[in-house]
């Protein structure tokens, strides 16, 4: 039994394969060669150079007092608390 509607699909010739180049117009790669072409090696690139401006903020200009105080006590003390409490248990 053969079916008379035409093929939604037509049945074409097999394309013949040119030398070296397959059916979608790209060459063949050899057997074993890879994907892509080997990259260009690294090389060292030295940084910007440092900024010419002075970027140091004295504290006299922020905290006038505070700036004073550290003065007048000949010492500046920093009291830092990071992560105080346990990572399960509030408890340390």
């Amino acid at each position: 039994m053969t079916d008379s509607r035409p093929s939604r699909f037509p049945i074409s010739e097999p394309v013949s394969p040119r030398a070296g180049v397959s059916a979608l117009g790209k060459r063949r790669r050899e057997l074993g060669s890879p994907v892509a072409d080997p990259k260009e090696p690294l090389r060292f690139e030295p940084g910007p150079p440092p900024p010419s401006a002075n970027f140091n903020l004295p504290l006299e200009v922020i905290a006038p007092r505070a700036a004073k105080a550290a003065a007048d006590a000949g010492q500046l003390v920093f009291h830092c608390v990071g992560d105080t409490g346990g990572l399960l248990r509030r408890t340390v």
